[in-house]
């Protein structure tokens, strides 16, 4: 393929798919994309079912990416899309069209296992007592997989061995050479297409772009989901199940937690955190049954701030300093220890925010909700009014926004407005 001249998606096709015919919307849409991509502008483009989607923005894309030495995004909503461009429509773009294409699938960081948690955890199997099929499993599996990839949930046992974003030691830890994450971010580097979902390219924003590796271009498909998604992940939360890993990660009822690997603390020390510790988790089932009496709907809109009273922040705010003294006193061949109280800290000192700037809807264009799905899941939530007025595409050199269900009453108004794209140029295809 050359960029020297406009895309002919027609007869870039013909040759490699016996029997093809022609779809003037389809070839229409690559024309704009390709022009998009050359002239760095944005791009929405609502296209019917049967169109052809896929192929006319994954064809431009890919030419523009393999000719220029460009790396590009393409977000969908949905898994079955994720599959569809990753195992058919991009490997068929490099046997018949590009040869030289490169592209990765990324996924979350908390698939991934970590090899620094995994070797802990072995060293502490007696947590896990006669229930030993279970830890079985995973050692099997630990040995034989080659991407450290979690199968379908992981296991009862995942969340002890994932990989943790905030409690991650990069190139100090001892299993960096090994670390199936850090391969993973390597493939994507080398890669022209990244496909992603719209909640990790989002997670990717919300962390400063720090999970991805740096892109010249994006397409969004399934664009009609992207400012619910935004609203997610843009938003602040404080629930029960980030409270109870907070505690847990310091130290569980069944005994695991980093307290039990501070072989060099003082007794008195470790009195003073656990003494701590409970006070917090008494402080938070009071919080969460006081929740739970006065929003007992799934979701209920909090118009006023002060709905709850905060009981729980000045202890978390307690536990954080402890943890860092404790951080400060780490013997100095004890420096992973150190690193783990201070991720710890900072999770305390994250939860403390929250709940307050919640509880006081100090955060400015955001609504708040309870949401209430019984006692598994009981949270607080901030949620952005206005994504559009948040730009979060304008750092975006060029950008193709695509769904079957984006124009209202004929025209893109609606979804220029939502999601700030004012400058964007539109293409409307029949169905």
């Amino acid at each position: 393929m050359s960029n020297a001249d406009p895309i002919d998606l027609n007869a870039i096709l013909a040759p490699c798919l016996p029997g093809y015919e022609p779809r003037g919307g389809q070839a229409r849409m690559a024309l704009e994309v390709d022009r998009t991509l050359a002239s760095r502008r944005h791009l929405i483009v609502e296209a019917g079912t049967g169109t052809g989607k896929s192929l006319a923005y994954l064809i431009p894309l890919v030419r523009y990416c393999v000719e220029g030495e460009y790396r590009a995004v393409v977000s969908t909503y949905t898994k079955a899309l994720q599959r569809q461009l990753t195992e058919k429509d991009l490997p068929f773009i490099k046997s018949e069209v590009e040869p030289n294409l490169r592209f990765a699938l990324a996924f979350g960081s908390e698939n991934y296992l970590c090899l620094r948690r995994f070797e802990r955890m072995k060293a502490q199997d007696d947590l896990f007592g006669e229930n030993t099929s279970v830890i079985d499993k995973l050692l099997e599996w630990a040995g034989q997989t080659r991407d450290g990839l979690r199968e379908g949930s992981g296991g009862p046992l995942w969340g002890e061995v994932m990989r943790e974003s905030d409690n991650c030691h990069g190139r100090d830890c001892r299993e960096f050479i090994r670390c199936f994450y850090q391969k993973s971010r390597e493939r994507l580097r080398q890669s022209h297409i990244i496909v992603v979902n719209h909640h990790l390219y989002f997670a990717n924003v919300a962390t400063g772009g720090h999970l991805l590796p740096n892109f010249q271009a994006a397409v969004f498909d399934e664009a009609h989901e992207l400012e619910d998604v935004a609203a997610d992940y843009l938003g602040v939360e404080f629930s029960n199940l980030r409270l109870n890993h907070l505690f847990n990660s310091i130290e569980s009822k069944r005994g695991k937690g980093i307290l039990r690997r501070l072989k060099w603390i003082e007794p008195r020390q470790l009195d003073n955190v656990r003494a701590l510790l409970g006070a917090a988790r008494r402080k938070a089932d009071e919080f969460f049954k006081n929740f739970g009496n006065k929003f007992k709907e799934p979701t209920t809109r909090i118009k006023e701030p002060g709905a709850l009273e905060d009981v729980i922040s000045e202890r978390l705010i307690a536990l954080s300093l402890e943890l860092k003294g404790l951080a400060g006193a780490c013997p100095v061949f004890k420096e992973e220890h150190k690193r783990d109280l201070l991720a710890i800290m900072r999770r305390c000192d994250a939860l403390a925010s929250s709940v307050r700037a919640l509880l006081g809807q100090e955060l400015e264009g955001h609504v708040y909700w309870a949401e209430n799905s019984g006692r598994r899941y009981l949270g607080l939530v901030g949620t952005p009014i206005d994504i559009g007025g948040m730009k979060v595409f304008s750092t975006l050199e060029s950008a193709v926004y695509t769904s079957a269900t984006l124009a209202t009453g004929g025209t893109f108004d609606f979804v220029r407005e939502r999601l700030g794209l004012y400058d964007a140029e539109a293409l409307l295809l029949p169905s």
